[in-house]
C-alpha cells in the first residue's frame, strides 16, 4: 500500500549521485513510479487545485510550498488559501472535467503555471482526492446533495 502526501517523491537534477541513485533504486524497486518535469513555478506560485462535484465546479484553493520546499501539502508546512480562478484557468479546468466519461461523482485537478504562463495539467484526482471542503462555506453541502442524488439514482437503478 502506498500512501499520498508527497510521500516517497524527490526533487532531482539531471545529474544524479551514487547514493541517490541507490536510495531512487531501494525506493522504487518493486513499484511503479511517476517521472515528471520540475515547474519551477512551484517555488513561487504554488498549484491551483480546483473542484468539481457533479460535474459543476465547486471551488478552487492555491497551495503554496513554505520557503525551501517544493512539496504543496501542508504535512509539510504549505500555506492553502481558498481562491477565486483565473477565468482562464476555470476555462481549463472546464475542458478537462468534461472530457472524463463517465462523468464523476467529484473530482480534483491540480494545475501549475509555466514560465510561457499556461496553466499546466500536473494531476488529475478521481479516486480519494482531498475535495478541501472546509475552505469553502458552502462545498460540504454541495458535496452531500451531489452525493445524495448519485446513491439516489444507484438505488433507483438496482430496485
Amino acid at each position: 500500500m502506498y500512501t499520498a502526501y508527497a510521500t516517497d517523491t524527490f526533487l532531482l537534477k539531471r545529474d544524479v549521485n551514487e547514493e541517490t541513485l541507490r536510495e531512487l533504486t531501494t525506493c522504487f524497486a518493486d513499484r511503479a513510479f511517476l517521472v515528471q518535469p520540475f515547474i519551477s513555478n512551484i517555488h513561487t506560485e504554488g498549484e491551483y487545485s480546483l473542484f468539481y462535484m457533479g460535474g459543476e465546479y465547486s471551488h478552487c484553493i492555491q497551495k503554496t510550498p513554505r520557503t525551501g520546499d517544493f512539496r504543496v501539502q501542508e504535512e509539510y508546512g504549505s500555506e492553502i488559501v481558498r481562491v477565486d480562478p483565473e477565468d482562464h484557468l476555470l476555462g481549463i479546468a472546464d475542458k478537462v472535467s468534461a472530457k472524463i466519461q463517465p462523468r464523476p461523482v467529484y473530482c480534483r485537478s491540480d494545475y501549475v503555471r509555466d514560465e510561457r504562463g499556461d496553466f499546466l495539467l500536473m494531476e488529475l484526482e478521481l479516486i480519494e482526492p482531498s475535495l478541501y471542503l472546509r475552505m469553502d462555506n458552502t462545498a460540504p453541502r454541495r458535496f452531500a446533495n451531489v452525493l445524495d442524488r448519485h446513491v439516489r439514482r444507484q438505488t433507483n437503478r438496482l430496485t
